[in-house]
């Protein structure tokens, strides 16, 4: 086993999308390149991004009201007679959570057809879980561009947010907030892919850019637009940089929230990825306790990659789940 080829694809899998200032490398494309207009209404949107500035000037509100109740919720301590209140609300969640109860996952001796009945069978921090993930999948995964990154962009978030999530009790750490944080942590992202439709229909342009532009894009504003996406939602600071920063660097000096979800979101890069997937047992779990040390965490491997491993299962049967609603 080669251990320094497998650090070496780790670090190059981390740092995937090179860290380019889009706006420099645009401006030096001359007038008479056959790209010059392609490279101006490139830059328009770029600064069409720039110039939103908060939540309020975003063309269509990305999330309900309720979803954003919940997300507030999750952050505390709360009964389920409170959620449950919530979900009465919004007609969309009381059939999803209908459907879900009397699935073949949760189905008891008898068809539940009262919302109460159903909270009680599935459970509180289940049932948190699988609003907020309903939601976020409803709000994304019908991008009106490049679906299949917002598959990749959907599925990294999914399983940060389940390992993070479920690695946190072995750390004595409460997992609710973990789960939303990871699944918006590259929230940014996500909604890049929105503002195409919204810039063309602002400026009242056509426009059709690369989908490797838009991705870069889409990876270089994603803590500004997490951040603008944020501020609403009242998240004690500490969550709200450890959602900007965990991408960024593995550091011993950050919270322990920002190393679950930095270790979360590393992992779950490396799952997806082709590359990594070639390689043979042995040399991912070396690589993922490669990882785990960097963390420098007092928990065992041994139970950090059962945890990888049972996260995984976990993000199958929450797919299950999810598609079992439909």
């Amino acid at each position: 086993m080669d251990s320094r080829k497998i650090e070496f694809l780790i670090e190059s899998i981390r740092n995937s999308i090179i860290n380019v200032n889009l706006k420099q490398e645009l401006e030096r494309v001359p007038q008479n390149h056959p790209f010059y207009k392609q490279s101006r209404d490139d830059m328009a949107f770029i600064n069409y991004i720039e110039n939103l500035g908060s939540i309020d000037s975003f063309p269509t509100p990305l999330f309900s009201d309720t979803t954003i109740k919940i997300v507030q919720l999750s952050n505390d301590e709360q009964s389920i007679s409170k959620l449950s209140d919530l979900v009465k609300t919004d007609p969309f969640l009381v059939l999803s959570i209908l459907k879900l109860a009397n699935s073949v996952t949760y189905r008891g001796a008898y068809q539940i057809v009262d919302i109460n009945q159903a909270l009680s069978r599935i459970g509180m921090d289940e049932l948190t879980m699988m609003i907020m993930t309903l939601y976020f999948k409803n709000s994304f995964l019908n991008t009106p561009f490049s679906t299949e990154y917002a598959q990749f962009l959907w599925k990294r978030s999914t399983l940060t947010a389940l390992i993070s999530s479920q690695l946190a009790p072995y750390l004595n750490y409460k997992n609710s907030n973990l789960y939303t944080l990871g699944l918006l942590h590259k929230i940014g992202a996500l909604t890049t892919l929105y503002l195409i439709d919204s810039f063309k229909k602002t400026l009242g342009v056509e426009y059709l850019p690369k989908n490797r532009f838009i991705i870069s894009v889409a990876e270089s504003y994603n803590q500004y637009i997490t951040e603008i996406i944020l501020k609403p939602w009242d998240f004690p600071k500490v969550h709200v940089d450890s959602i900007l920063d965990c991408e960024n660097s593995f550091s011993k000096l950050k919270s322990l929230e920002y190393k679950l979800l930095n270790f979360g979101s590393t992992v779950s890069k490396l799952i997806f990825n082709d590359s990594w997937q070639q390689l043979d047992e042995e040399e991912r779990v070396y690589g993922y306790q490669f990882l785990w040390n960097l963390i420098d965490l007092d928990l065992p491997f041994e139970t950090v990659y059962m945890m990888i491993q049972e996260s995984f299962k976990s993000y199958l049967l929450l797919q299950k789940l999810i598609d079992e609603t439909k």
